[in-house]
């Protein structure tokens, strides 16, 4: 505008010099004109293209609504024209330059007071509708675009959760097809596998039942062969035992009977004597002689003899005493309460009774306990061993397969008659465990078992290991009782 009206006033100063033309002469010609470029277009069209958005730009949410041209637009739609007489200059100097700027702002005044002002409202209307109308359009396309970005991102989370939906379930069924394949290839791996271990057990248990056999054999062979060689002995000369009463067939078993009974169950001495090398350890520096009452064929003192204790063992039995007496052992054949009987008050260092108490009632077994108190120095130790009660394989086993038993005896009891009558420990120590391979297998826990069944396999582990205890237990225990060193 600033520059029509200086446009304007140039004519005008021109037209003075020139011969003066008017202003209603040069609103005519700007009429004239306009009107010959508006008919010179009223043909053409404006060509219309739609506009091929670059999609491959990285846009922001809201970029066309607080774009810096609409700023623009919202601030600068109208204006007054004030500001633009104020840019009405002039390239004279002094006083005729500002004459030519007063004349210039007057005419301006006049053109935009007499024709431009209601023009330029009417266009200042029309920009603020259309600033107007752009806004609203900013405001549309913003709210579309973020409608359609959420419908976009919800179809996008609808399609992946129905993905994800569809592999989890292909997964399940694959999971579960595998699953299956594996349990049917390992239910029948397993089938074969227990065929073949029915048959491996079968055979070791065959295995096993023709070594016992053999065994048995062997010691029984061994044992008749030490008893035909005493016997063809006693037929030369009488055996004359130290101690032996001359009545003794009176209370002494038959040796030959009782002997085999060793030599068939018990085990053979080998056997034996691997069995009491523990208690060697437990007379070494004991003060005074070890009494071993029920020595049988004298295991024991040849291991005491070979750790330099002091020691002698008493026997009914007068086979057991012949086999010891051949070794050059201290051994009487004589009941084991008169041995105590005849021994002085605290001068023993140790006595042990090894499978013996349960072939007595169970008032003579206290009475044992407190015999050998009174005879024992100071320091010294009582070794009670018998068969575990607590074993059923042991009480229904061992302990029934000698008709000489009379009472089986409780860890629990026999410890506490040890520390009633005056000993100042009685520790239990348990003796025979089993062999793992004949005690209960547990049920091993497999990868395809589900958390219920897994929990079921733990409690029948637990309640295997409890049936183990009760019918596998140790098959034998010992009591340890010391006399203390003040009494």
């Amino acid at each position: 505008m600033g520059e029509n009206m200086n446009g304007a006033a140039s004519v005008q100063e021109s037209g003075k010099g020139e011969g003066a033309v008017g202003v209603a002469s040069l609103m005519a010609e700007i009429r004239r004109r306009t009107a010959d470029e508006v008919s010179a277009a009223a043909d053409e069209r404006l060509s219309f293209r739609t506009h091929a958005g670059d999609f491959n730009k990285k846009r922001k949410a809201g970029e066309l609504l607080h774009s810096e041209e609409l700023r623009y637009l919202n601030e600068h739609y109208h204006y007054s024209v004030a500001n633009s007489l104020d840019d009405i200059q002039s390239h004279r100097g002094g006083f005729l330059g500002r004459v030519v700027v007063a004349l210039k702002r007057r005419l301006a005044n006049f053109l935009w007071e007499g024709f431009f002002r209601s023009y330029f409202e009417r266009e200042k209307a029309f920009q603020a509708k259309l600033v107007r109308l752009l806004n609203t359009q900013a405001k549309y396309i913003d709210e579309r675009d973020a409608s359609n970005f959420w419908e976009l991102v919800h179809k996008v989370d609808v399609d992946v959760s129905k993905a994800i939906e569809r592999a989890e379930r292909l997964q399940d069924e694959f999971v579960a097809e595998q699953r299956s394949s594996e349990r049917r290839l390992h239910e029948a791996v397993n089938a074969e596998l227990t065929k073949l271990a029915s048959q491996v057990a079968e055979l070791r248990a065959e295995a096993a039942g023709n070594r016992a056999e053999l065994e048995t054999v062997s010691k029984v062979a061994h044992g008749l062969e030490s008893i035909t060689s005493r016997l063809s002995k006693e037929r030369e000369a009488p055996v004359v035992i130290p101690g032996e009463k001359e009545n003794g067939g009176d209370e002494a078993h038959d040796g030959v009977d009782y002997l085999l009974l060793e030599n068939r169950f018990r085990g053979s001495e080998e056997e034996i004597a691997e069995r009491l090398r523990q208690y060697a350890e437990d007379f070494r520096g004991v003060p005074g002689e070890v009494l071993d009452i029920g020595c049988g064929r004298g295991e024991l003192l040849e291991i005491l003899r070979a750790e330099e204790t002091p020691a002698r063992g008493v026997d009914l039995d007068r086979g057991m005493i012949s086999v010891a007496a051949e070794r050059g052992l201290a051994v009487t054949q004589q009941d084991g309460f008169e041995a105590l009987e005849q021994v002085s008050s605290g001068t023993l260092g140790g006595v042990i009774a090894i499978q013996v108490i349960e072939h007595l009632p169970p008032r003579q077994v206290e009475d044992l306990v407190r015999l050998a108190y009174d005879r024992l120095a100071p320091g010294g130790k009582l070794i009670l061993e018998t068969i575990n009660p607590k074993s059923v394989l042991a009480l229904s086993s061992n302990y029934f397969r000698d008709p000489t038993h009379i009472f089986p005896q409780h860890p629990d009891t026999l410890s506490y008659l040890c520390t009633k009558n005056g000993f100042v420990s009685a520790p239990i120590r348990y003796l025979s465990p089993v062999p793992d391979e004949a005690l209960l297998k547990e049920i091993a826990f497999e990868d395809y078992m589900t958390p219920r069944w897994q929990f079921f396999v733990q409690q029948m582990n637990e309640n295997i290991h409890r049936l183990n205890g009760l019918l596998y237990g140790y098959q034998d225990f010992a009591v340890v009782a010391e006399k203390g060193a003040g009494q």
